[in-house]
């Protein structure tokens, strides 16, 4: 049963990167996490954020706080990790989810899909001290060289496996989207 009622474009398991292992968890077992993300655009390139400690890139985005709506949430984190404003080229409600199911943390994190362009001029980054302490430095990638590039990425960390995979089915399904950016 899926947590939400969006179509799931995929769900991402602890499973598919551990050959034989079956959860022991049960649906109640998680906690919930929303969250929102997806490519940001700009003169033909995308934002990826390259994490060096885990040696992987991942898309722009994160947590919907309480209170706050799904373009909203987007846009706050946007202006976070890349320091620019951008306005929504998806429409949400139509977009499907990536839901991910992290034994080890007992987290269900449903990511909200969003494709955008940036607008103005970017700022300056403000990224956590977790992310500064994991070496996040922001990386505007042509388009094209998007995919292969996170498909090339090696994580070594658990997290790191679920993001890779969840943002490479990103980008593949916003892929004809985003090719009319260029």
């Amino acid at each position: 049963m899926s947590p939400t009622t969006q179509p799931v474009l995929t769900e991402i398991r602890d499973a598919d990167f551990k050959t034989g292992y079956v959860s022991p968890l049960t649906i109640n077992d998680y906690d919930v996490r929303r969250c929102a993300r997806g490519p940001l655009v700009r003169d033909g390139k995308i934002a990826l954020l390259y994490v060096s400690k885990w040696h992987y890139h991942k898309l722009p985005g994160g947590g919907i706080e309480d209170g706050e709506d799904i373009a909203t949430g987007f846009n706050r984190e946007i202006l976070e990790e890349t320091g620019c404003n951008c306005v929504v080229q998806s429409e949400e409600a139509k977009t499907p989810v990536i839901i991910e199911y992290r034994d080890e943390f007992k987290l269900c994190q449903i990511n909200h899909l969003i494709a955008a362009t940036v607008v103005g001029e970017p700022k300056k980054v403000a990224f956590t001290g977790d992310e500064i302490e994991e070496g996040f430095q922001l990386k505007w990638v042509p388009i094209a060289e998007a995919i292969p590039l996170l498909e090339n990425d090696k994580p070594t960390n658990y997290e790191g496996l679920f993001i890779q995979k969840r943002d490479l089915a990103i980008l593949k399904y916003f892929a004809d989207l985003l090719n009319r950016f260029k």
